[in-house]
């Protein structure tokens, strides 16, 4: 999957949400661990935060000035599936444009100094739209206790205000197998 990458608001184009394929078994957030940050904050200007969300059932990130943040959902079971996918949603719409993305990585093995190893391919997802996010499953993780890492990073020069990225919908599949 690409990253898009926008020179100007004005050349931007919403992103559809994509069907991914036949979704094995979907987390709520509800579900899943509450979320950590896992980034070196030393260095962060201006507001960020991670939390769950109960009223929009969703992982709630902000990231903060010129700076990306992760934060870490630990422990989660991964059943042997090769795929994570997320629906994310750049919730207000007088926000920035988001760049989004989901990680995995073997417990307690992402820190905030190798985090960015562990995470997929970013999505820009314009204020107010919603995307899928997806990385697959290295096959030493499969059918282990796992951490899932969300990332997010306010696009552009207008500052991180309103930079709400909501992460729901965790789904987990199996490729294809095809036998011969």
């Amino acid at each position: 999957m690409s990253v898009i990458s926008l020179k100007t608001l004005a050349n931007a184009e919403a992103i559809v949400p994509r069907y991914t394929g036949s979704t094995d078994l979907r987390l709520r957030p509800r579900d899943l661990p509450a979320p950590e940050l896992l980034s070196d904050v030393s260095e962060f200007r201006g507001y960020f935060s991670t939390d769950y969300w109960e009223a929009e059932d969703a992982m709630f990130l902000h990231p903060p000035v010129e700076s990306t943040i992760c934060a870490v959902l630990r422990g989660v079971k991964i059943g042997d599936y090769s795929d994570i996918s997320v629906s994310v949603h750049a919730q207000r719409l007088d926000g920035p444009v988001l760049s989004l993305a989901i990680g995995i990585a073997k417990v307690g093995a992402a820190d905030s100094t190798n985090w960015q190893s562990h995470v997929g391919a970013y999505r820009h997802v314009l204020p107010g739209r919603w995307a899928v996010v997806n990385k697959s499953i290295p096959s030493q993780l499969q059918g282990k206790q796992c951490d899932i890492l969300i990332s997010a990073q306010a696009v552009g020069r207008q500052g991180n205000d309103n930079a709400w990225a909501l992460f729901r919908r965790f789904g987990f599949s199996m490729q294809d197998q095809k036998t011969s």
